[in-house]
């Protein structure tokens, strides 16, 4: 089954701008692809069933779907059902998410009956603060099909950037529904797949529980009934398991993504046959994938008109893709893969080294060339003007001459008036004399011994003078008056 019918190119269809998205789920002979873009969603979803053996026919199938979209970027998020994989709830010892992943890929064999070479192990951690173990969910899928898988995808020109589970996507979209209805509580969410069905609980925004159920839409139309009653059995039996396990909280409300014809035996069934549900008070809802996703118009027509498989799982993981955190990718191929971007670091920084380099190379010729031009016309103008120069310079020379000359006179007078804005009206200047090397000798006459004193400490601690020394000081009188007389010694400081 096609949904939008035959495969078409996106000049049929809008060319939105927009980041593209390609998930591709793949079974043991089954292919459900969804291809759209962040802008305008969905453009397009289709599905195919094949018989054993039809590898060439699946590469075939993923190929053309490639070449009739011009997909030109092929990168592919892988996304697996619940029925190709094993979940397991264990208690782990520890509350450190790094030690807990050691401790799971040390002891993964005791969880399977295979062994840790043969299968892909990841996890989901609920932690128990007030406990000192972590409740741990775990994915475990075998090797085989995962590189079965690649095979498949990359022989139909393809690159797997993510292997992820479709349960995860459904467990975030039946949370946030479960979060726009007020619920409280856990959330479970039942979707009906063509072969089988994925059960999967929901507790404080973390996946805490994943079963499936192999009752799907083809059971559904061989025999009605019996398929129903075959269905609620194996639900009952997976509820009492996730209340066995004391992994989460009272399930509250429980979505069912099914196609609208048997809504309502399903419904019957669950309200009357599970004790759990009635007992819990569990609010049951129906949900479609036309109602909750975003599709073009042609897919929303197809959608409605199937009966046979159900989109709701991987346009569940088309539109939680960013939220979603398991990935199967086998750690050999991380590490193949982490070398190979190395090299091509590698490569790339060498070749941004070189560019560089020749960047550096040109830059530093066209400037020796530059500087050399220079140099001539340098050279030329040199010859012209060295008389002028030679001129000027000492015209130069005899006016710093002058200058300098000018400004020790100058200073002589600079260095007067300072002293003479200090003595007031109280000293009498009898003798000032100033040399070259900036030593400045004062004499006079003061009204007391005092103000000599006073005038001393006053060039002491003026900006001007250094090493103040008061070489003779004499009394005598003067009339009818006492006056004293003195000399004294300093210098200038250098730089005034």
């Amino acid at each position: 089954m096609s949904l939008g019918g035959k495969l078409k190119s996106l000049s049929e269809v809008a060319k939105p701008k927009g980041q593209e998205s390609v998930i591709i789920e793949l079974t043991e002979n089954s292919v459900k692809l969804v291809y759209g873009k962040t802008s305008t969603g969905i453009l397009y979803a289709g599905s195919k069933q094949f018989a054993e053996n039809s590898d060439a026919g699946i590469k075939g199938f993923i190929s053309d779907f490639f070449q009739k979209l011009k997909i030109k970027k092929k990168e592919v998020n892988l996304m697996i059902s619940s029925n190709t994989f094993i979940s397991k709830n264990v208690d782990i010892p520890s509350n450190n998410e790094e030690e807990i992943r050691k401790i799971i890929d040390l002891q993964a064999g005791r969880y399977t009956p295979y062994s840790r070479d043969e299968i892909v192990i990841d996890c989901f951690c609920a932690e128990s603060p007030e406990q000192h173990y972590t409740n741990v969910l775990l994915i475990i899928a075998h090797r085989k099909f995962i590189e079965r898988c690649y095979e498949l995808i990359e022989g139909a020109g393809g690159e797997i950037v993510k292997i992820g589970i479709n349960s995860e996507s459904l467990a975030a979209v039946y949370d946030e529904m479960a979060q726009q209805t007020a619920g409280e509580g856990a959330t479970g969410g039942i979707h009906i797949a063509r072969d089988s069905s994925d059960f999967t609980i929901i507790d404080k925004h973390k996946m805490v529980f994943v079963r499936n159920i192999p009752i799907g839409l083809t059971q559904f139309k061989a025999d009605r009934e019996a398929a129903v009653k075959e269905f609620i059995s194996e639900l009952s039996k997976s509820i009492v398991a996730y209340q066995d396990q004391g992994v989460g909280q009272v399930i509250k409300m429980l979505f069912v993504a099914s196609i609208p014809e048997y809504h309502e035996l399903i419904k019957q069934g669950i309200e009357g046959a599970i004790p759990y549900i009635k007992d819990h008070e569990t609010k049951v809802s129906f949900i479609q994938a036309k109602d909750r996703f975003q599709t073009g118009s042609e897919v929303s027509q197809m959608i409605a008109q199937a009966t046979d498989d159900s989109f709701f799982d991987v346009f569940s993981s088309y539109e939680m893709l960013s939220l979603t955190r398991i990935d199967l990718i086998p750690k050999e191929i991380k590490i193949r893969r982490s070398f190979r971007k190395s090299g091509k670091d590698v490569i790339e920084f060498g070749i941004l080294i070189m560019t560089v380099f020749l960047l550096i190379s040109v830059f530093l010729l066209v400037k020796s060339y530059i500087k050399n031009e220079h140099r001539k016309k340098l050279e030329t103008l040199n010859e012209s003007t060295f008389e002028q120069a030679r001129e000027l310079e000492e015209k130069s020379t005899k006016s710093r001459a002058v200058r300098e000359l000018l400004r020790k006179r100058g200073r002589g007078l600079h260095v007067f008036e300072k002293i003479n804005s200090m003595i007031g009206d109280d000293i009498y200047l009898s003798r000032f004399s100033y040399d070259k090397e900036g030593a400045i000798t004062i004499g006079g006459t003061a009204d007391s011994m005092s103000r000599i004193f006073a005038f001393v400490t006053e060039l002491e601690e003026s900006n001007f003078f250094t090493d103040v020394q008061t070489k003779e000081t004499k009394s005598r009188r003067e009339g009818q008056k006492e006056v004293a007389d003195f000399s004294i010694e300093c210098t200038l400081v250098e730089g005034i």
